[in-house]
């Protein structure tokens, strides 16, 4: 276990694990709002997807303050129980993500049947997996220096204790 009790350390790290972990949605929802509105089949515009990633990029900074606490408060507690390891931050990255795969796989099964509830299920999961595993491993080298000493260190070898 490394000495991180400072709060500065755990909020610039939660900030660049937050930073990371949205620039894969940003970056499809610039995609998709500078690709414009496309034309459905039978001749009228389809701005929705334009719309949504307009949304999504007008929400990007409370997200982002959101993501900065939920990494902050998650790290802090996992080193609060003396948890915190890259196992248990890889964990929670899996959770998230099969928590938010079951919630959109069950709105899909309701709306569309099982085979969509699937897709949405390996959609979402895979996304906000790989979202917060940047995350996570952005995180873990901002927390981590090499200048960082063990809070107890083990003893040299002949020492008495």
């Amino acid at each position: 276990m490394y000495k991180m009790t400072k709060t500065p350390r755990f909020l610039l790290a939660s900030a660049a694990a937050a930073l990371s972990t949205i620039i894969i949605p940003v970056a499809i929802g610039l995609y998709v709002f500078f690709k414009g509105s496309s034309v459905l089949p039978y001749g009228t515009p389809d701005n929705t997807p334009f719309r949504a990633a307009g949304v999504l990029l007008f929400l990007m900074p409370f997200i982002f303050a959101i993501l900065v606490g939920v990494w902050y408060l998650v790290t802090k507690g996992l080193f609060h129980f003396n948890a915190l390891t890259k196992t248990k931050l890889f964990l929670f990255c899996i959770a998230c993500g099969i928590l938010l795969g079951c919630i959109f796989a069950i709105d899909g099964y309701k709306a569309f049947g099982l085979k969509d509830a699937i897709i949405s299920f390996i959609v979402f999961f895979s996304h906000t997996f790989v979202s917060l595993g940047l995350g996570g491993l952005v995180w873990w080298p901002v927390a981590h220096t090499r200048h960082n000493k063990p809070v107890h260190p083990t003893p040299k070898a002949g020492a008495f204790r």
